[in-house]
């Protein structure tokens, strides 16, 4: 589905579940809010193999869209831990078969990209491999926290529910921030069509296009580019802006 609100830069976004699937098992997540005059966009991609992993994405990016001060390392790293015990506050007292209360145990995992558009200036935070574009005069002028396609052959550091699992989350956590001229396009991205757009460029094509495209267009293409086995079949969640 495609979301737009009347903001004095207008912010789109994109979710689909993987192919066969049914809309509402889509783990991926995506916030919006307007801060002044900057706008914050968060995405996080909750891990498949973790139970209530779309939940644990859920509290991740509303931490950062309504955060009232930029959003750094220190932050971020005192967060997760009251976030986790909050999570699992919201799961006591269901009636959990036994498998599902062993993944409870083991916790949720997911990443974070956090990107604040300002009026010259964009920012962004990552955990994980959910990854943000800067476009210019349609061509990609740079990406974060990946740099080539390659990269996603990695597995990521997620942020974990689990305290004992975040043992390397403090040196996963990047940041980065920007220039921004008038005309440039911000895309935030989830790993399969992220990994999808780079492979893109490096294949001498620029697919920003697509952005302009109405959500028929784009629901259609994630689906072929899927069914064909060039895009990874995961869910995709997408958000972006042209300044």
């Amino acid at each position: 589905m495609i979301l737009k609100r009347p903001h004095d830069a207008c912010v789109s976004t994109f979710r689909t579940s993987k192919l066969g699937e049914l809309p509402e098992s889509c783990e991926d997540v995506i916030h919006f809010r307007r801060q002044g005059v900057a706008i914050r966009i968060a995405i996080s991609d909750g891990a498949t193999t973790s139970s209530f992993s779309a939940e644990w994405a859920d509290l991740l990016t509303r931490w950062f869209t309504r955060r009232l001060r930029p959003a750094d390392r220190e932050a971020f790293l005192r967060v997760v831990p009251r976030l986790g015990r909050l999570w699992l506050s919201t799961l006591q007292g269901r009636a959990l078969p036994w498998h599902a209360e062993a993944k409870v145990r083991e916790g949720a995992f997911a990443t974070l990209l956090g990107v604040t558009v300002a009026v010259d200036r964009w920012s962004a935070i990552a955990v994980g491999d959910t990854c943000l574009f800067q476009v210019r005069d349609g061509a990609l002028l740079s990406s974060f926290p990946y740099k080539s396609s390659e990269e996603f052959l990695q597995r990521p550091t997620l942020a974990g529910t689990n305290p004992k699992m975040n043992s390397l989350l403090a040196e996963s956590f990047q940041s980065a921030e920007g220039a921004l001229r008038s005309g440039d396009l911000i895309v935030a991205a989830t790993d399969g069509l992220s990994q999808w757009l780079l492979r893109s460029v490096e294949q001498d094509s620029q697919p920003w296009h697509i952005f302009m495209e109405d959500a028929d267009s784009l629901a259609g293409l994630c689906d072929l580019e899927r069914g064909e086995h060039r895009m990874r079949n995961d869910d995709v969640a997408c958000a972006w802006i042209r300044v």
